[in-house]
């Protein structure tokens, strides 16, 4: 009869045991899998257009709608380039653009809805002798041109 009750021991021992790594593991699992954040795919962040790549890419068009001679020179452009002035100058910024023969140059100053001065030119290299060269300002989507000089 010792035997019995000692082993009944052993069996309510092991049964609270049981019980007890059974609630605390469900606890456990629950509350991990509760104050999870919900997965949803970050997207990729998309790089944002700048207000001199606007002024940039509207003086081209502006520049190819009102001087015919000069549309097949702005097709396909690929830009390179960007802020050409150090970080930390105040002030102003000067932009720099550059890509099939043209060159962009957008300075303004560091203010609030500022007027953007814009110099395009291009330059053909090869058998092709062109230079276009382009002056004016671009504010909240208009241009407005102060000079223009076409060289066949």
């Amino acid at each position: 009869m010792v035997k019995v009750k000692y082993v009944q021991k052993w069996i309510i021992i092991l049964a609270v045991v049981l019980a007890i790594v059974v609630i605390a593991g469900g606890y456990i699992g629950y509350n991990s899998v509760v104050n999870q954040p919900t997965a949803s795919p970050t997207p990729s962040p998309s790089p944002a257009v700048t207000s001199q790549q606007e002024a940039r890419e509207t003086v081209i068009m502006f520049i190819a709608s009102n001087h015919t001679e000069t549309q097949s020179l702005t097709d396909g452009i690929i830009w390179v380039g960007g802020r050409a002035t150090p970080e930390g100058i105040l002030g102003a910024e000067t932009y720099i653009y550059t890509g099939n023969g043209w060159n962009v140059t957008i300075r303004n100053p560091v203010i609030p809805d500022p007027i953007y001065k814009v110099n395009a030119t291009y330059t053909a290299s090869g058998s092709q002798q062109v230079t276009v060269d382009w002056q004016g300002t671009y504010q909240h989507g208009v241009v407005t041109e102060t000079k223009y000089t076409y060289t066949p």
